[in-house]
């Protein structure tokens, strides 16, 4: 149980911090000043 647990915690997390750097990027794209 507690093994099934972590891995899933692990690939939540996993998907999370993906989720998130794609936003940041995506977000340092759009406001980046145009040259």
């Amino acid at each position: 149980m507690r093994k099934n647990l972590l891995k899933s915690v692990g690939k939540v997390s996993l998907i999370v911090t993906g989720l998130i750097t794609g936003a940041a990027s995506k977000i340092l794209w759009l406001y980046q000043p145009e040259k």
